[in-house]
């Protein structure tokens, strides 16, 4: 079991990790006209980050950021805000919390 001192100071190196990877991996994909891999891989990377973070790790951070404001959970709302201003859609948590809902996820 891994203490939450030990989770925060680990998040960071790791964050940075999961960051880089994608960060070397999206302008391979955009040069052979990958979209469907760049979906997975930012699917991927929201994953690890909601599984780093204390979340379920078969949740994208996004659907598990709705899930929490449903559960009226502290700074809920703002994490929200910032998923869906960071991904450019406005709704993507609701949207990604009710992809995962309907698939059985949550």
């Amino acid at each position: 079991m891994i203490t939450e001192a030990a989770r925060r100071i680990m998040l960071g190196p790791l964050l940075g990790l999961a960051l880089l990877l994608i960060a070397a991996a999206v302008p391979v994909a955009v040069l052979l006209g990958r979209r469907s891999y760049l979906d997975e891989a930012g699917s991927a990377a929201s994953c690890l980050l909601n599984a780093i973070s204390g979340g379920p790790r078969t949740i994208t951070d996004s659907a598990w950021s709705w899930q929490r404001y449903l559960m009226g959970k502290p700074a809920a709302a703002a994490r929200v805000w910032l998923v869906d201003r960071l991904n450019g859609t406005p709704g993507h948590c609701s949207l990604a919390w009710q992809s995962h809902h309907a698939r059985g996820l949550l």
